[in-house]
């Protein structure tokens, strides 16, 4: 798929960012952002396009169908990283904006990997990797979030997953073509992730023959996902010409 200027629009560029999908209250994520803004980190910057590509590695079902086709460079997305570990993958960096404390439990702290964390992140996640090579970024629509980050810092928009924000992440670091994997949003039986999950056989909701969730259904906000990510294996390519 080609993304044009129009169809960049799908994918969040140019369009205002939407709230990240949590149950955790506003309150408590603007005060995660205030804290971990003051932090002495380095910060994403702006790259020129290049040619190389990136495989972006999300935890839906398929990924068990499809990790062997990965690129070189390769990011995860939470626990993803532990799943790509775990099939002796060692990707460029693991991205996380989830708010939720339970995130230190999911994130392996290892050597040679990069972790984009968002300011949104709890505050004992970065106390956990704080011997990792971490680079802290912002993922905008949060309200009022404006005021808590230093002005000069760039905040990244896109949909409300870590997933779908690696895409305008990397895209500032000079990335304009994407493999997208474990995008699935819905189950495989009674498993809701390619590895062992909280949620797995807990149940689900029936979506057009697919068994789902609204969090998965509501975190898949760009139409093309919604389209393609019902089908069970789903391994996206993106590109701009």
């Amino acid at each position: 798929m080609t993304i044009t200027q129009e169809k960049a629009a799908d994918f969040g560029l140019g369009l205002p960012p939407l709230p990240l999908t949590t149950s955790v209250d506003t309150d408590i994520i603007l005060d995660q952002i205030a804290t971990n803004s003051r932090r002495d980190l380095p910060r994403v910057g702006l790259f020129k396009s290049h040619a190389r590509r990136l495989s972006v590695l999300g935890g839906g079902p398929s990924a068990l169908e499809t990790y062997g086709e990965l690129g070189e460079v390769l990011v995860t997305v939470n626990a993803s990283l532990q799943f790509a570990l775990d099939k002796g993958l060692t990707p460029w960096a693991c991205g996380v904006c989830d708010p939720n404390e339970h995130m230190i439990d999911l994130v392996p702290s290892v050597p040679d990997v990069f972790y984009f964390l968002a300011s949104s992140c709890h505050p004992k996640l970065f106390e956990k990797l704080k011997d990792r090579q971490v680079i802290l970024w912002h993922a905008s629509g949060t309200p009022g979030m404006d005021p808590l980050i230093p002005p000069h810092d760039m905040q990244i928009g896109g949909g409300s997953t870590m997933g779908l924000r690696w895409i305008n992440l990397a895209y500032v670091m000079g990335f304009r073509k994407f493999d997208l994997h474990g995008f699935d949003s819905s189950y495989s039986g009674d498993c809701t992730h390619a590895y062992p999950d909280r949620r797995d056989g807990k149940g689900g909701m029936d979506f057009e023959g697919y068994t789902t969730s609204i969090a998965f259904l509501t975190s898949c906000t760009a139409p093309t996902c919604r389209r393609s990510s019902m089908g069970g294996s789903f391994a996206a390519t993106t590109a701009r010409s």
